[in-house]
Formats: C-alpha cells, sequence, structure tokens
C-alpha cells in the first residue's frame, strides 16, 4: 500500500494546524503528531475504520 499526500491535503491540513495553534499551540502540535501516527499505521490496519459513507467502495474508509 502506498499513501500519497497531494498538495491540497498538506495545504489544508496546514491550515487547519494553524487555526489550532491559534487558540492552544500545544493541541496543534498534539493533532499533528496523533494524524501522522494514524495515517502511518493505515499500512498496518488497513481496515481499522469503517467503509466510508461517501464512497460505495469497501476500500475506502473514514478516518474519525
Amino acid at each position: 500500500m502506498r499513501i500519497i499526500y497531494n498538495p491540497v491535503f498538506e495545504t489544508e491540513l496546514l491550515h487547519i494546524i494553524n487555526r489550532i495553534a491559534e487558540d492552544k499551540p500545544n493541541a496543534s502540535i498534539k493533532f499533528a503528531l496523533e494524524l501522522e501516527k494514524s495515517i502511518l499505521d493505515i499500512p498496518t490496519f488497513p481496515f481499522k475504520y469503517k467503509p466510508s459513507v461517501y464512497f460505495d467502495d469497501q476500500n475506502v474508509r473514514d478516518m474519525t
């Protein structure tokens, strides 16, 4: 399995992290680290999350 970070994802994620950091800098760091860990775990546990409600494909999952 290969995980691809596209430019839109990276840009939007930075906006989210910066927005969180405005009020809670430590929370933004924690969020970023936990998200990174969850993403890196996907190849090991590809079916950890429930199938997406937005796609009719059992291989597409919603990370909650």
